[in-house]
Formats: structure tokens, sequence, C-alpha cells
């Protein structure tokens, strides 16, 4: 579960990202390694079918890609989920579904290709949506008149426009003046929908989204047309658990009926948000979040976001990414506030994210296109996806440090002609905006796999493909904590931190100025440490970004033994001492997670000795690094009991060595 305690006021094994390898180690061989591949001109006697066959007009879903090995651990590959129940049919996994679109500012007609319809063995459905809003006239001579919203700029003629709506959707033909979302008019569907049972619906359940009288705002009706589609989709065995709107952005939580009848399922239940328009107000791009804890043993955060748009402006949607991170976190909503959404057992991060097909190596415009969309008709889908922004981005440590994607299998996902099949707009070089990422806590990287990623080429209202993830998680398994120590023991197990060193942290203060950095220990789950040690820091050393701290904090762990142990871990909190003379708040700089499962391993050695180096991660970004020395007196993998704890108290004929006793003995 999340970290809920504040830090003091007064002074599964998973994949580990690897030092800095190239994103050349993804590919088999690198583009620089292969000359550009130039296809022939479309001979006069194919005919578009034909043409659209060979450019991969083919269910993404069929095709099956040998992938390299990511080194970094960006992508990760899907993996068949072999539990047919959810949870609540009694299954061992919570069975997570995730739908991305951007909707492109058009009214939703049909979405079975990108939601499933009354979907079965299923625990949650988690919907993000962007440039989500629109009008629609009533029927008038058989024909609807669709009038997007405002903030859609006219691609662009004006770049000024475009820069200030961030949104490069086409203008349609035919387009009224512009008008407020606000204006916007009732959908015909809603009446139809009221009271309706859904769509499959077993238990004969009336949909628990029947609207319930007409709403003036136009704004309120478009959530109104949502919700009620969405019942209608989703069928009478969902509930809407929590529901986050922010200008042109919406995030959705639904959840399977019977787990929200539960008591206590669903606990901690926090939303939030964070604009990255304009002054931070326009609500055009930014991020909202939803968080909570299923079942009492596992949190997840779902994030929906709609970043900067454009090639060229990587840089900018970075700067979204960090401005999102930190917003949430001074929310003060999501945890602890001096962490990042990181800190829950499953985040998981989709939107719009506009991320690009970088080719820097090639200026021409046309012949980027032409470069990658030979890629799409070869269904060379690797070699696309090692020039993406995003994971270079990734890799490279600016950003969403830890997460991870599924390989996208699939024909690149913007920028497309609105309608049926895949023809990509000249004006923009075929890249993957629309993406699913995630990330684990150390101690629950194998508590999750992703059984699919998938694009959803059906729906045809946007100039963007609806990206669709599913995921089956394992609950985070309870630590059992003791009160005395284990049978056949003398002590419980114990840890001690010496040697810690940072070095070129985060300026806290501001250019120019360097900082006064403490480490605040926080253990997770935080009673597996008696009371008077979860408030133990370290001293502060003024006015330095490369700290060695003197300090030897020691903790006791109340557990029986490595398989509990390994359930826990230990969160190293970098923050910035602002002195009294100040007035401000304690600064964070960034963390350091380490598993107990990797650091206990050491129980089994000699030496009883963990070291380590790793980076320091602020608002998912690498800033600096930490490394220490952990002494350790604790049950190894192996078991034997009782633990090496004789050959290393002072207290005994090994007196002297590594760790000076200082038992708890109960």
């Amino acid at each position: 579960s999340a970290y809920y305690d504040k830090p003091p006021t007064a002074a599964g094994d998973g994949e580990k990202v690897v030092g800095d390898a190239s994103l050349g180690d993804f590919l088999t061989c690198s583009f620089e390694d292969q000359p550009t591949t130039v296809m022939a001109e479309k001979p006069a006697d194919i005919d578009n079918e034909a043409q659209d066959e060979m450019a991969g007009g083919v269910d993404p879903s069929q095709v099956s890609i040998d992938w390299p090995e990511d080194l970094q651990g960006f992508i990760v590959p899907t993996q068949p989920d072999l539990e047919g129940l959810a949870f609540f049919e009694g299954g061992p996994k919570f069975k997570v579904t995730i739908c991305s679109a951007n909707i492109g500012n058009k009214m939703i007609r049909d979405m079975d290709d990108w939601v499933p319809v009354c979907p079965e063995h299923t625990d949650l459905v988690v919907l993000g949506m962007q440039e989500s809003t629109y009008k629609v006239k009533k029927e008038d001579g058989g024909s609807d008149e669709e009038v997007v919203s405002s903030d859609e700029d006219a691609d662009s003629n004006s770049e000024t426009e475009a820069e200030m709506t961030g949104n490069e959707s086409e203008a349609e033909t035919p387009r009224a003046s512009a008008a407020s979302a606000a204006s916007v008019e009732e959908e015909p569907m809603l009446a139809s929908l009221e009271g309706q049972t859904p769509r499959g619906s077993k238990s004969g359940r009336k949909s628990s989204f029947a609207v319930s009288g007409r709403r003036k705002s136009g704004a309120e009706s478009v959530w109104q047309h949502h919700t009620s589609k969405l019942a209608h989709q989703l069928g009478g065995n969902f509930v809407l658990l929590e529901e986050k709107k922010a200008g042109q952005m919406k995030l959705f939580v639904y959840i399977r009926i019977e787990l929200s009848e539960q008591t206590g399922m669903v606990t901690n239940l926090v939303k939030g948000s964070e604009n990255t328009g304009v002054g931070h107000v326009l609500a055009n791009k930014g991020g909202q979040a939803i968080s909570f804890t299923l079942n009492g043993t596992t949190s997840f955060c779902f994030v929906n976001s709609h970043l900067a748009a454009h090639e060229g402006k990587c840089d900018k949607r970075n700067s979204n990414i960090q401005e999102i991170f930190e917003g949430l976190a001074n929310t003060g909503r999501f945890g602890n506030k001096n962490l990042d959404i990181a800190q829950y057992d499953h985040t998981f991060w989709f939107g719009d994210m506009n991320y690009r097909t970088a080719l820097p190596e090639i200026s021409d415009k046309k012949l980027k296109h032409k470069v990658v969309t030979d890629w799409v008709a070869e269904k060379n889908y690797a070699e696309i996806a090692a020039h993406d922004e995003l994971g270079r981005e990734v890799r490279e440590g600016r950003i969403l440090t830890g997460f991870h994607s599924a390989p996208p299998n699939f024909r690149p996902t913007f920028k497309v002609q609105r309608g049926e099949g895949v023809e990509y707009n000249m004006k923009r070089t075929p890249s993957y905006c629309d993406r699913v990422l995630w990330h684990s806590a150390p101690r629950h990287e194998n508590n999750i796999i992703c059984s699919e990623f998938t694009s959803c080429e059906g729906f045809i209202t946007s100039d963007h493909k609806p990206v669709r993830a599913q995921f089956a998680v394992t609950p985070s398994p309870v630590m059992e904590i003791i009160e005395h120590v284990a049978p056949g023991e003398s002590i419980f197990p114990q840890i001690k931190f010496s040697n810690l060193k940072g070095r070129d942290l985060h300026r806290a203060d501001g250019p120019g100025f360097k900082s006064d950095p403490y480490i605040v220990f926080l253990c997770n789950p935080p009673n597996l440490i008696p009371e008077e040690q979860r408030k133990i820091t370290t001293k502060s050393i003024t006015q330095t970004l490369n700290p060695d701290w003197v300090d030897e904090p020691f903790f006791s762990l109340r557990a029986r033994n490595y398989e509990e142990l390994k359930k826990g871990s230990f969160t190293l909190l970098i923050m910035d001492r602002d002195w009294a003379v100040t007035g401000g708040a304690d600064d964070t700089m960034g963390n350091v997670t380490l598993a107990l499962r990797d650091i206990c391993k050491a129980g089994d050695t000699e030496e009883g000795i963990f070291t380590f180096e790793e980076p320091v991660i602020r608002y998912g970004e690498k800033i600096g690094t930490l490394s220490g020395t952990i002494e350790v007196n604790t049950p190894g993998p192996s078991g034997v009991v009782p633990f090496k704890h004789s050959a290393r108290c002072s207290t005994t004929v090994a007196a002297g060595a590594n760790l000076g006793c200082k038992c708890v003995v109960m």
C-alpha cells in the first residue's frame, strides 16, 4: 500500500535499470546500422484494398513479432493470462482493463472496438478521454450536423492558436462558428438510454447511470452522454466508482458491482488533477488521477494525461509530466506528499502523450513520413518503437523512470484520417502518441502482467486510434508482523545503514544555490519497525549537493523469516532542510526505494553486507545518485534457523564483528 505517514518535521525480483545502455541495445541492429529502405511507388494496377493489405490492413492483435530484448527494461513482453476467473468470481488476481482515446472533439457513435461490450472476467474498467468535448445538433433531414468545440484548432493556419490550445485536430467540414463548450446541445441518444436495461445485462439491473432529467449545462450534457453511453456499453454489472473531469479531459473508473457491494473492498479513494495549459489554468492539457486500495491490500493509482502537441516539443512534454507529478503531490491527497504517485503498489499512466517518432537525421518531412510508412508496410513496428521519443526519454531517465510499456505490435496511432481503415496524414510523422504505461513498487514487480496491448482501429471519429491494455494483478501480500521474536531465534532481524553518500543531487533552492540534505527512512509497511524508529533521520549536511552522512541508523524488523521480510521495503527520502529563518517547508530532493527481498539475501552470506548505488528519482526524473552499505543481520532465502546472528554480534566471541549488537529481545 502507499505511504501514508508524513516525514518528521525535525531532524517479486524485478528488473533494474541498466546504467547508460544505448537505445541501440533495444534493437538487433539500430537505425544507423542499416540503409534506409526506399519502396517503389504504388503500381497503377494495385487497387486500394490491396494497397491497404500491403500497408498492414490486418487485425493488429494477430501480428506476432519477436521483439528484441530491451536491456533497460522499458518494453516488457506481454504474457498470457492463464487465470480465467477475475477476483470478483473467486479468482486469485484482479483483472484490470484500461482504455484510452483522444476523442477528437467528435461525438462518439460506436465504441465497440475500443471499450469491451459487457466485459466478463473483469474487475475494473478504467477509461481516459482527451479532446472529449463536442456538440451535436438534432437530426435534420436524416443527417446530424456536428460541431467541434472551440478549443480545436484548424491544423493550424495560426501557429499561435495551435500553441494556445495544443491540439492538432483537423478542421471539419462543415464547420460552424466557434461556440463555447457550455452551449453544447443535448444529444438525442440520452433520452433513449434513460432507465433502459444495459446491453448484455444478465441480471436485469437498470443502469446505475440512467439519466434522471435533462441538465442545462452543455458541459454536463457531454459528461452525461459519456456516462450513459459507457453504462450501456459495459452492461449492468459495473458501477462508476469515481470520475474526474478537467476541461476536455475525463477519467472514469468502473468497478464490478459485486466488489462495490463488499464492505471495505475500496478504501483510501481520492482524486485530483493538474492542468498544464496556459497559466496552469487552461485544462486542454494536463493530468487527472484517481487512487484507491482494493481489498485492504493493493493500492492503485490511475493517471489520464494529455501532453503538449507538435513535433519538436519533446522537452515541453517532459515538462508537462513533471508538472503533473508535482501538482498531484502538492494536493496532499496522494499518499506521502514528499514522494509521488509511483509510491503506490501499481501506478498506470496513459493518454494522448503526444511523443513522436524521432528521426533527427532526416530533415525532409516527406522523406521522414515515407521512411516510417515503409516500416509500417513491412510491419516493422520494433524499428518505429526504437525511434520513439517516449521510450528514449524513459530509458535516459528524464521522465517516468521505472515505468514500463508492452510492445506496440500495431500501426502507429497518429495522425490518421478520420474514418475507416488507417491512412496517415502527410503533415505528420506516424507516431505512437497514445500509450499505456505502468509502474510497480520494487517488491510488487512480479505481481503484475500485461496480457494485452492493442490499438483499436475500428474507432473512426478521431485522428487518433485509441489503445486498450489488460492487466492481471496479484493482490499484494500482507506481511505478518510479530510482537515477539520468532521460534528458535533470540532477536529480531536487524539492519544498519552506513557510508551513505549522495552525489549530484537536486538543487532544491533553485539555480545558484545548494541544499541542506538529510535522509528520512520510510519503511513499508510502517509497522515492520518499532514505533520509536519510525522518526529516525540523518543529520542535515549544509550547503552541498554531494553529502557524506556519518549517521549509522539501525532498525529492528519485526518479521518471522525471509518469506515475510521480502514483502517489505525501505524508501530513503532525501529532503532539503529549510531552516526556521526562511520560514519555508522542507523540500523533497528525491528518493530511492530498496526492496528487503534484495537486502536480506545478504543474510545468508558470511559477511552480511549489502551495498547499493541507485539513481535518486524526483517526480519520475533521475537526479543524482545515492550509495551506501547495509549491514544485514536477518534470515536469508535459505531459511536456516537460527540465522547468522552469533557471527555478527559483539556480545559473543565474535566481538567487534560487523553489526554491533543492538538486539531487541522480547
